[in-house]
Order: structure tokens, then C-alpha cells, then sequence
């Protein structure tokens, strides 16, 4: 039943992202405003976790991808997906002139900074969460986007598929393949 309620709430989000996206189209700012609040979070979760959780890389991209959604409004087709889709192929592509720009430069780990009392848990989880995008990175890049997408943004797979641009079969493939290659790696 949770799926049901939560499949009829995207519909409605769908539905009113349409109409927002016709109020866009015709130079409403208010329109852009909230489609912005509403997706804000999620499209930089995602590029967070694409850019090895670098803070202010994910916040430059992600005002990026924004710029890109007002600027190309018009070349969305409403009957060729989602804006949600829509955004997240911007981002993904946003992702990937970052990575060709700045390929030769490294990215450093945050530190840890103690600020309470649990100092140990907190460096344990970090050390945790450290491991695991460290084996995530190992991934392919289709492998990595589908972990993503899938886990951290709890995406359906027909969502994701839209946005890669492949069939849900070839989503589920790749979901398992990561899956199994970081259960190697993690063990």
C-alpha cells in the first residue's frame, strides 16, 4: 500500500511540475522558484556523492545544473519525460564536463573535526563511509550512477532508466553487477 500512496504522490508532483514547467516556459520566476526548492536537495545529494563528497564542487554544480534548466527551458518535451529526469541528465552531464575539465587535479578528504563528546563513533562512521565511496569509486561509471540514483536517492528503476537512457532490464543488470562487485570488494 506505502508504494501505491507513494506512486499516486509522484504523479501529482509530476502533474504539477508540468504545469510549472508551462509557467517556466513563459518567463514565471516564481514558477522556477519552487521547481528549484523542490529538487535543490536532491540534485546536489547526487552530485555530492559523484564528486567523492566534495562540498563546494557539489554546490558549484549544482547551481550549474540550475543555470542550465532556466537557461534551456525550451528545449524540454514534456512528452519525452519528467523534469525530474530532465534535471538529472543536466546534472549528469554537468558531472562530466567537471570530470574532463579537472582531470588531472586531486581531490583531498575532509577531516574529521571534533565537535562532541562521540568522537570515536564519528570517526568510525567517517572511516565506514570513507570505505565504502572508496569501493563505490571503483565501480563503473553506469555501475556508480545506478548506486546512486537507486540508494541514495531512492529513484525507481524506470526513473533511472529514463535518465541514463536505457532499458529498466539493462537498469536492473547494473544494479545487480555493482551490487555483487561491492559485497567482493567490501568483504
Amino acid at each position: 500500500m506505502f508504494n501505491w500512496l507513494k506512486n499516486k504522490v509522484e504523479d501529482v508532483a509530476g502533474l504539477s511540475d508540468i504545469l510549472l514547467m508551462r509557467q517556466m516556459k513563459k518567463g514565471d520566476r516564481d514558477a522556477f522558484g519552487k521547481l528549484y526548492l523542490r529538487y535543490l536537495d536532491a540534485i546536489y545529494r547526487y552530485i555530492f556523492f559523484r564528486v567523492g563528497q566534495e562540498k563546494a564542487i557539489a554546490e558549484d554544480i549544482s547551481e550549474t545544473v540550475f543555470f542550465k534548466a532556466w537557461e534551456h527551458i525550451g528545449s524540454f518535451k514534456e512528452n519525452q519525460g519528467t523534469f525530474k529526469a530532465w534535471l538529472y541528465m543536466i546534472a549528469k552531464n554537468a558531472i562530466t564536463d567537471h570530470f574532463r575539465k579537472n582531470k588531472n587535479k586531486v581531490n583531498l578528504e575532509e577531516s574529521v573535526l571534533p565537535t562532541d563528546n562521540n568522537i570515536e563513533e564519528k570517526i568510525e562512521y567517517n572511516d565506514q563511509v570513507s570505505r565504502l565511496m572508496s569501493r563505490i569509486n571503483l565501480l563503473t561509471d553506469d555501475q556508480r550512477q545506478v548506486i546512486t540514483m537507486k540508494y541514495i536517492e531512492e529513484m525507481p528503476n524506470a526513473e533511472i532508466a529514463r535518465i541514463l537512457d536505457k532499458n529498466e532490464e539493462a537498469i536492473r543488470a547494473l544494479q545487480h553487477r555493482a551490487l555483487q562487485k561491492l559485497k567482493k570488494l567490501l568483504t
